[in-house]
């Protein structure tokens, strides 16, 4: 039999950009919440601010409210036009924008049982099952005096120094919950690109590229991947089956990739 394969080696896989990073804080709803209610429960309510809009919900029950004030795991919002499930995604509007990263990595792990038995006097292993798998990215992004980019690795925000000028805050190992989108863009605008998306995941700071203190020593990170149990993939994006706790891979011709991310973003 001629040698064959399933696929072509060509132009489709070079010429990409780089892959760049995005994160959206967010946590959810520890309580169901009802369509005219002003007060909603999180599990993670340091993520906002009392005059941040935020988005609740997903898909055609998603909506956007503003925070008037935060009371222990209790927002005060402005009233809910829809009905929200407990475990709703509640999230900031924005998305942190990592760049174009440096030290992508992906790193699944897997543990697996083995099925063995000795009946010819050998023990021979009759079958491989996998038991519990985890999947986690390292990268460094390469822009350490952005705000927001410190804020993540830093685990907290900067906050206003009221004796000098400046900005100051403590040093945390502190993780951030929330969504996770990887682009990897094709240079050549005929051919796709690829976008990974996970909607629950955490962040953390993993040390610091390069010599602190220089412009170019990025900041690192390891994000680890949660599952988030409803999740389906937004219906204006062709799949064989909605649902995708730990998320999608999306292959999108590259001239509609703003269009894609947009979606996925609004997650309708």
């Amino acid at each position: 039999m001629a040698f064959t394969t399933r696929n072509t080696f060509g132009k489709d896989t070079l010429g990409v950009l780089g892959v760049r990073g995005y994160f959206r804080p967010g946590t959810t709803l520890t309580a169901a919440a009802v369509a005219t209610d002003t007060t909603i429960t999180v599990s993670d309510p340091s993520l906002f601010t009392d005059t941040d809009t935020i988005i609740v919900g997903s898909g055609a029950d998603q909506e956007s409210v503003t925070i008037s004030a935060i009371s222990g795991s209790d927002l005060t919002v402005g009233a809910l036009s829809n009905n929200q499930a407990q475990g709703a995604l509640v999230r900031l509007a924005g998305w942190v924008d990592m760049g174009i990263l440096a030290d992508w990595e992906p790193q699944d792990e897997t543990e697996e049982l083995e099925i063995q038995g000795a009946r010819s006097g050998l023990t021979e292993t009759y079958e491989t099952l996998a038991i519990s798998a985890s999947l986690a990215y390292g990268f460094t992004s390469n822009n350490p005096n952005d705000e927001e980019i410190l804020a993540l690795w830093n685990g907290g925000a900067m906050t206003a120094d009221p004796g000098a000028t400046g900005a100051s805050a403590p040093l945390t190992f502190d993780s951030t919950s929330g969504e996770l989108l990887f682009v990897r863009q094709n240079a050549q605008s005929s051919k796709p690109s690829q976008i990974l998306y996970h909607p629950s995941s955490s962040i953390r700071r993993d040390g610091q590229a390069g010599t602190p203190g220089e412009e170019e020593s990025g900041l690192t990170f390891t994000s680890t991947v949660t599952a988030l149990e409803g999740f389906t993939i937004p219906a204006a994006i062709d799949a064989a089956g909605p649902a995708a706790r730990y998320g999608f891979l999306y292959k999108v011709p590259t001239s509609g990739l703003d269009t894609a991310i947009a979606t996925i973003s609004d997650g309708v």
